[in-house]
């Protein structure tokens, strides 16, 4: 499960988000361990980038075997899990800076153990940025609206947040939105 958002916008950040994915597919396959293959896409991406660009990104792997879900974050949005014993949603931790920021960045993985019904969620900024000045979606907002609705299917959820993003952005979003919802059986 990959989540990414390139900064910038237009051909070079389409260029790069490209670099990105083929890059990281590539050190995936060699050691799929996520602190390991984001170490090597940071510095390779560092090493031939513009010092203006970065990516920040979350790598994981989710396996539906051991049911869990293992995973490094590189300065992305907080993904969010649901627990659906409890109705409780928290947010998963950032485990290093973006990437191509500074070469040798460290990164951690995490492991979450799923039950059945939790619900993982995956976003990027333009979701939570929704809206203007201080009147913004959030991450609490979102948050809440896991707690409340993350029973539903993924979809209603995906259709339920996106919804709300654009109840928040005036029916006009000011960045790429992208948000996706995993439930585990």
């Amino acid at each position: 499960v990959v989540m990414a958002d390139v900064a910038g916008k237009g051909l070079n950040s389409v260029v790069y988000t490209a670099m990105t994915k083929f890059i990281l597919r590539a050190y995936a396959l060699e050691d799929s361990e996520p602190a390991c293959s984001l170490q090597r896409l940071n510095d390779a991406l560092y090493a031939c980038t513009p010092f203006e660009l970065f990516v920040t990104l979350v790598y994981g792997i989710l396996d539906t075997g051991t049911r869990t879900f293992t995973y490094a974050n590189a300065g992305h949005e907080h993904p969010l899990l649901r627990h659906e014993s409890t109705g409780e949603a928290r947010l998963l931790d950032v485990t290093g800076a973006a990437i191509a920021l500074q070469r040798g960045s460290v990164y951690e993985t995490r492991e979450i153990a799923l039950e059945s019904g939790d619900v993982l969620v995956f976003y990027t900024d333009g979701v939570t940025d929704a809206g203007s000045g201080r009147d913004r979606l959030g991450q609490e907002r979102l948050l809440e609206l896991l707690a409340v609705c993350g029973a539903a299917s993924p979809d209603e959820f995906v259709t339920s947040a996106m919804s709300l993003a654009q109840d928040y952005a005036g029916g006009r979003l000011a960045d790429d939105a992208a948000l996706l919802a995993i439930k585990a059986l």
